[in-house]
């Protein structure tokens, strides 16, 4: 089992800076801090989601409740900032956070 070191951000809005528009710009919070696990897709997963979901996407579980992580939007894992996808609740120790890999 690997483990792999992971910075989870959330974004959030500031209010008192605004661009031209005159709308909040956004920034980034960190939600969590920690180890992750790298989990394969299952064949039902492939099957529904598809090859090219699959293949540009990966999953970690991350041993955190769903409530901690659930407005992370950003994940940096081993150095690499990616986008997160989506947080799976898999209560009540565990959620999964599904990212987009290599800007794809």
């Amino acid at each position: 089992m690997i483990w792999k070191p992971c910075i989870l951000y959330a974004e959030t809005a500031d209010y008192e800076n605004t661009d031209e528009l005159g709308n909040p710009t956004k920034g980034t919070e960190q939600v969590w801090s920690g180890k992750i696990r790298f989990t394969p897709w299952t064949d039902q997963q492939i099957a529904l989601e598809g090859r090219d979901v699959t293949k540009n996407e990966q999953q970690y579980a991350v041993p955190v409740a769903f409530n901690v992580i659930e407005f992370a939007r950003k994940a940096e894992i081993d150095g690499v900032m990616l986008k997160v996808i989506d947080v799976t609740d898999m209560s009540p120790r565990w959620s999964v956070i599904r990212v987009k890999v290599y800007g794809s």
